[in-house]
């Protein structure tokens, strides 16, 4: 697959009208592994701070990081909560978002809990409910049949920011062409020439089979 033109990549004026007709929406929100306790959370750090995946004792939700009072943020990092307090003025709320207290301002607390966000998920992956054809995707991919994803236990996260043209980013990463000669020690466990690519208007998914000798 060869790159766009040279100017796509370089242009001011095509990089304006990207950030204006191109949108870019959270696909991935987190894994079951980061709240795997009853009363855990977890902030998602790529949406900004402004969402958090937390354990209500049955169910996994994704809910607004942010008070509905002055908005303030509600949670930091991750942790362990019986509810979730504003450090501000104090609003309260339960795990599922429903708001327990305005701290003496009469409101209709109905009105201001927190929306839980409509929620799907596979083997453990947690997405929007709307990325159904993800779903379907991930369930139909060869590659991904013996691989229990559930399993996985999460272990630390870094955010590094990359000083390129979007585009060059995105394409490394959908370019498996470069696995051999780059990534030499990729070679013990994953087979580079079964290489399983599904391509949709708004993701793409991508898998590399393991070697027979590797299970998981």
């Amino acid at each position: 697959m060869l790159s766009l033109a040279h100017e796509f990549y370089f242009s001011e004026e095509i990089f304006a009208l990207e950030k204006k007709r191109c949108k870019f929406n959270d696909i991935f929100l987190g894994h079951s592994s980061f709240v795997n306790e009853s009363q855990n959370y977890y902030v998602l750090p790529h949406t900004k701070d402004t969402k958090v995946l937390i354990h209500d004792g049955e169910n996994i939700q994704v809910l607004p990081n942010i008070c509905k009072h002055r908005y303030a943020t509600l949670l930091k990092d991750k942790g362990h909560c019986r509810s979730i307090v504003c450090p501000v003025h104090s609003w309260s709320y339960d795990l599922n978002g429903k708001m327990l207290s305005s701290a003496n301002i009469e409101c209709d607390h109905a009105l201001h809990s927190l929306e839980k966000e409509s929620i799907d998920s596979y083997d453990g992956f947690v997405f929007p409910k709307n990325e159904s054809a993800l779903k379907g995707a991930l369930e139909t991919s060869k590659a991904f049949a013996n691989i229990n994803f559930e399993k996985l236990r999460f272990y630390a996260h870094d955010r590094f920011f990359v000083k390129v043209n979007w585009k060059s980013y995105m394409d490394t990463f959908l370019d498996n062409y470069h696995l051999e000669a780059y990534h030499p020690n990729f070679k013990t466990f994953l087979d580079s020439r079964c290489i399983e690519s599904i391509f949709r208007d708004d993701f793409s998914v991508q898998a590399i089979h393991l070697r027979e000798k590797i299970q998981i």
